[in-house]
């Protein structure tokens, strides 16, 4: 679809581009695709780019911050794996300061 293509990023790509680019899609699909069967259609993406669209293009102004959500749990599976090879450990150990009921009794019951 259009859309993925619109959001696939590139150098000469700002945030503002491309919400500009985006909004104009919207508003194409919404303007076109007006037969009775693809009202479903165009809500259903506006209802979900809607639900996007604040985190949508942080991407282009900020090329540290990973495009996916599959980047940024690859980015944890690697440094945890590199933290085993550095430790000699089999898995890496996660901190669970709620544990320690006598430090933090608050944290009781709790699910982190």
């Amino acid at each position: 679809m259009q859309i993925a293509k619109l959001l696939e990023p590139s150098p000469d790509q700002t945030s503002e581009s491309v919400r500009f680019h985006m909004e104009h899609l919207l508003n194409w699909m919404q303007q076109n695709y007006n037969k009775p069967g693809d009202e479903v259609l165009v809500n259903n993406v506006l209802a979900y780019t809607k639900g996007f669209w604040n985190g949508l293009f942080t991407r282009y102004d900020a090329p540290h911050v990973p495009r996916t959500n599959n980047d940024h749990e690859r980015f944890f599976h690697q440094t945890k794996t590199k933290y085993c090879r550095m430790t000699g450990r089999r898995r890496a150990v996660i901190s669970n300061p709620c544990r320690e009921s006598s430090i933090l009794p608050d944290c009781e019951g709790q699910r982190i």
